[in-house]
């Protein structure tokens, strides 16, 4: 597995707090279910999950999120059910500080 992380600032809001973005992208060779992990940097801590999508290429079926965690400022879930053969990009948007 190969991964790449790319990370934003997408708002500010007054009382301090960030929405952040970040990414990850990982090439699976086989379907099954995988663990992925995507890290905001701009975050020292998620306090939620606003939104998350998922790419593959070539199209297939991105998988089912499941067990979905928060720790610091790292999302993690598994991915249950991952078309085989595909890159996986893995992208989320959290609300911190």
């Amino acid at each position: 597995m190969s991964s790449d992380e790319r990370n934003d600032v997408v708002a500010l809001f007054q009382e301090g707090r960030i929405i952040g973005s970040g990414f990850t992208t990982i090439v699976l060779p086989q379907g099954g279910d995988y663990g992925v992990t995507v890290r905001v940097p701009d975050l020292r801590y998620i306090e939620f999950v606003v939104h998350y999508e998922f790419l593959t290429d070539p199209a297939t079926d991105p998988g089912t999120p499941v067990n979905r965690g928060i720790k610091g400022n790292v999302v993690g879930f598994t991915l249950v059910g991952v078309g085989r053969g595909t890159t996986l990009t893995a992208m989320v948007l959290c609300v911190g500080n």
